[in-house]
């Protein structure tokens, strides 16, 4: 696997994580109540903060997206606030994952293996 589709692949493993820690945060304070006012905010002010795309830019002054390992700021908080809106595990991962995900999972790299697309799909 060359180094830009483990990227890509790194930034969806990234995203699907981003995803699921709004759903443990939307189905942990319908349990327990204990979110305050401003903490979901805060937490995608936070997702927004690491983006790949922000730290570049402020520390090289350019961004490249090919060596993304975590998302843009934008992609790492839309999937999070959605996921802490409505705690929809469902929409976790593709219904229709890209054909050149099958690659990934028939474990195929190399000249004719995996090419993940930009956009997660989250």
């Amino acid at each position: 696997m060359s180094e830009k589709d483990f990227n890509k692949l790194m930034v969806r493993m990234e995203l699907q994580a981003d995803f699921l820690a709004g759903v443990w945060a939307h189905y942990a304070n319908l349990e327990k109540d204990f979110l305050e006012s401003g903490d979901i905010e805060e937490g995608m002010n936070a997702a927004s903060a690491v983006g790949d795309d922000r730290i570049m830019k402020q520390t090289q002054g350019y961004v490249v997206p090919d060596a993304f390992t975590h998302g843009t700021s934008e992609q790492r908080v839309a999937g999070s606030a959605r996921a802490s809106r409505t705690g929809d595990i469902a929409r976790a991962t593709p219904s229709a994952p890209p054909a050149s995900d099958a690659s990934l999972r028939a474990g195929r790299t190399g000249p004719s293996g995996p090419s993940l697309s930009q956009d997660s799909g989250i």
